[in-house]
């Protein structure tokens, strides 16, 4: 039994892979099969740095990975925009990955502003309702975030509509918003 404790916690690690780290190369096949399979129910990921794993690798500044026994079960990956912003997330739909997702994303959201769209919002509603509650951005302080992107605010001041590869997508922000905006 302790053999197995030690080797499941030996085996389970987060790894930050930034800029032109060559460990992105040895990853990026598996990350981007990983985000096509997570997006593909929402009709494939959209937006810029998402058009070819190549592209992910030069455009996407940070990725966090979560390795259980060598594989790859959960990530988020993340723009520089002068504040941490994660612009995409996946597991590969395992019990494991969505834990681990849910750590990084419970972990992350005091340090970085995160969008999120019908089904991460799901995901979060049901797994950690009070973060939502806690962390979620008026639609204000989203459009200081994003001031080259033209934004629509719903009627609840949170949620917003904005363009993303051609088509209106209705977005919730996430974060602390004074930490990025004065």
């Amino acid at each position: 039994m302790l053999r197995e404790i030690v080797e499941s916690v030996l085996l389970e690690k987060f790894i930050n892979l930034f800029n032109a780290d060559k460990d992105k190369e040895k990853y990026k096949d598996i990350v981007w099969d990983l985000l096509q399979k997570s997006y593909a129910p929402l009709g494939g990921i959209k937006g810029s740095g998402f058009e070819s794993p190549d592209a992910m690798v030069k455009k996407i500044k940070l990725w966090k990975l979560y390795l259980k026994n060598g594989k790859i079960v959960a990530g988020i990956l993340y723009k520089d925009k002068n504040y941490r912003k994660a612009v995409a997330v996946f597991t590969d739909g395992s019990k494991e990955g969505k834990e681990a997702l849910k750590q990084m994303l419970k972990d992350d959201l005091s340090r970085s502003v995160i969008e999120v769209s019908h089904s991460l919002k799901k995901f979060l509603e049901k797994n950690l309702p009070s973060f939502v509650d806690k962390y979620k951005i008026p639609c204000e302080y989203a459009q200081k975030l994003l001031p080259n992107d033209e934004i629509e605010c719903d009627k609840d001041g949170y949620q917003y509509y904005r363009d993303i590869g051609g088509e209106k997508i209705k977005k919730l922000m996430l974060g602390i918003p004074q930490r990025f905006t004065k």
